[in-house]
């Protein structure tokens, strides 16, 4: 009895930048569906019927968010957890100065509470100094600045204390 051989072809090596891709999209394509989702499915089955007791005004405080006026106005604003983090630095410049202005627009001028005040002002004068150097760049145009990458890795712990603090408080 012969024994036959077959030859698997060579693999070839898998760099980083292949897998990065597809990695991302998949973070990216998570939070977004984690972002969206308000709790609101769109089904009126799960709605209270017409005839249900509006909840009193006792009530009513008892059930508003401990952060008040700010976590509503934020997220009028069009803020949510996600709002305060890092950016997409790599992002061409004018899907980054979209990012930015989307953060700076729904921090508005709000006054944060004061447990949040400082990463708060340091998470919007982050934004627009990053504004300032995507308004440099020309079109389609990327940051290369290794300076800015560090700053951006810097505030890490800055946008957890607002985000930490907006779950927390707000949801």
């Amino acid at each position: 009895m012969t024994t036959q051989r077959t030859t698997v072809p060579a693999r070839r090596p898998v760099s980083r930048r292949t897998l990065a891709g597809p990695a991302l999209a998949v973070v990216l394509a998570a939070t977004l569906v984690g972002c969206s989702s308000d709790g609101d499915s769109g089904d009126d089955a799960t709605t209270a019927p017409a005839s249900a007791a509006e909840p009193t005004t006792e009530q009513a405080t008892e059930d508003a968010p401990a952060g008040g006026d700010f976590c509503t106005d934020f997220e009028a604003a069009g803020g949510s957890g996600a709002t305060v983090g890092p950016l997409q630095l790599w992002l061409p410049k004018e899907d980054l100065g979209a990012e930015i202005d989307g953060k700076l627009g729904a921090m508005g001028d709000l006054e944060p509470p004061a447990e949040i005040v400082e990463a708060w002002d340091a998470s919007r004068t982050y934004y627009e100094d990053i504004s300032g150097t995507v308004d440099a760049l020309p079109a389609g145009g990327v940051i290369n600045d290794p300076e800015v990458y560090g700053t951006s890795e810097e505030m890490t712990d800055t946008f957890s204390q607002v985000t930490d603090w907006y779950f927390e408080i707000c949801r």
